[in-house]
């Protein structure tokens, strides 16, 4: 698996702990086990499998599995095969009747779903931070500008409650499009359940019960892809709205307008005493 860089880089220790090889591994064996829930609930396999499987999951490193990838040029199917035979008897039930994206689709619902979670906590953050300052600065008079250009006075505090007031709304965003996209997928090959027969509802409700998510109504050999369009959608108009808060603080620091500047004192060049470079935004 390969990241960008830049992505790799600016992104926050906590939201990078989420996408490691080792997290999203781990993650993998977490829905393996959720679907031996599944299987044992639905009289498939026996109940003392599931600890069996934690157990003989439990030291997994991910190097095993994708050297022997290179093998079947599989990682999933290499996962089952190395979890088959670590359990015992137990091996024979792991990964019964599921497909490569139950495992896959529904491992990355729940990844994207701490993610969404990370999102949404600092997002509160900042939206209360913006509605204090929209308080306390309520009666702060400044320049309304149209085009750059001088307009009517408004307030400081007006100013951020309109921020608030869009930042808000992606906000929702958020929280309705986590609906549609963090659901488990245990429905087989292309969907049907067929390996399951007539038990596949049981399997699914007990492995998702399991996970604590909700199963997609219905969907082929992968849940639907509708839901991630919409996500990066959502996100990327909140980081539009994200970076024209940090554009406008920036401009309005600028040395020859002066109306924002950030309170900490930091050192803006090795050779310019004067500058004071935005650092936070």
């Amino acid at each position: 698996m390969h990241m960008c860089p830049l992505e790799w880089r600016y992104g926050s220790s906590d939201m990078r702990s989420i996408f490691t090889i080792s997290n999203i591994v781990r993650t993998y064996i977490e829905v393996e086990i959720a679907l031996m829930v599944g299987l044992a609930r639905a009289g498939m396999a026996p109940a003392h499998c599931i600890e069996a499987l934690k157990g003989c999951a439990e030291d997994l490193e991910p190097h095993e599995i994708y050297r022997l990838e290179e093998v079947t040029g599989h990682d999933i199917a290499s996962l089952a095969y190395i979890l088959g035979e670590r359990c015992g008897e137990c091996g024979r039930y792991v990964h019964l009747g599921a497909t490569s994206y139950d495992i896959v689709d529904t491992s990355w619902a729940i990844l994207v779903g701490r993610a969404l979670e990370l999102v949404k906590s600092k997002l509160s953050k900042i939206l209360k931070a913006i509605s204090k300052l929209a308080i306390e600065h309520r009666d702060t008079i400044m320049v309304g500008r149209t085009h750059g250009q001088h307009a009517l006075p408004i307030t400081l505090g007006f100013k951020l409650a309109n921020y608030v007031y869009e930042l808000s709304r992606s906000y929702e965003r958020l929280c309705h499009v986590g609906k549609r996209v963090v659901k488990s997928k245990f429905s087989g090959a292309v969907g049907t359940m067929a390996a399951w027969g007539e038990k596949g509802f049981e399997v699914e409700k007990g492995a998702s019960e399991y996970l604590g998510i909700e199963p997609h109504t219905i969907s082929t050999q992968v849940a639907p892809r509708d839901g991630f369009a919409e996500l990066i959608s959502v996100l990327a108009i909140l980081a539009s709205q994200l970076d024209r808060l940090a554009l406008e603080v920036r401009e309005l620091s600028r040395t020859e307008i002066g109306e924002l500047y950030e309170a900490e004192e930091r050192v803006g060049s090795s050779t310019m005493p004067h500058k004071r470079n935005p650092h936070i935004i």
